[in-house]
């Protein structure tokens, strides 16, 4: 698998909470630059906080690319002030959805589109999640699809993040400790497959 050019690109895919904290909001941010600088193609779901903060990591790279997975038609984006993230990533990547224009959609789309992240992926990094949620149904379909799944490890003190961890662990992530640890396990990826 290529990094460029003609060739096919790498997929990764991170998720977590949409409301993550600022210091994974942050890291998040940093994994997508990493990711990208790498010559991975980030993929994600253009919702606020962690989302958001994958994208323009991944945008803030000279080459990086990225890939959103709209929950709703092309002719609707949101949430609203990610229109002008939304135009960038069309310049640099894809935005895609499963959605004819003008479909009337529910918040049911927004659990179905995690189907579409985790496909188009070749892996998926967990930044942070509760025990229940959408972000454990993104890491459910990951692993239905054969995909490797990893959670990054959050602050001991973070009680909800760290039963997310665990639950998560539970199911079959494998940690990831640091943004180091996601880059050499892209590498390594990049060298198999």
């Amino acid at each position: 698998m290529g990094r460029g050019g003609g060739r096919r690109r790498k997929r990764r895919e991170a998720v977590g909470r949409g409301e993550g904290g600022r210091g994974r909001t942050r890291r998040n941010g940093r994994l997508g630059a990493a990711l990208a600088g790498e010559g991975w193609i980030v993929t994600s779901g253009l919702a606020r906080g962690i989302d958001t903060a994958v994208h323009c990591g991944a945008l803030s790279v000279p080459a990086g690319r990225t890939v959103a997975v709209s929950a709703l038609p092309l002719d609707r984006v949101y949430p609203r002030e990610n229109f002008e993230l939304a135009r960038r990533i069309i310049r640099r990547g894809a935005l895609v959805t499963e959605h004819a224009l003008r479909d009337d959609c529910g918040k049911v789309s927004f659990l179905r589109r995690n189907r579409i992240i985790s496909g188009l992926s070749l892996a998926l990094f967990i930044v942070e999640t509760a025990a229940t949620g959408g972000t454990r149904r993104q890491a459910e379909n990951a692993l239905a699809q054969g995909r490797p799944l990893y959670v990054m490890e959050p602050p001991a003190s973070e009680a909800r993040a760290l039963a997310g961890f665990r639950e998560m662990i539970r199911i079959g992530a494998k940690p990831c400790h640091d943004i180091e640890t996601a880059v050499a396990i892209a590498r390594q990826a990049g060298s198999i497959g």
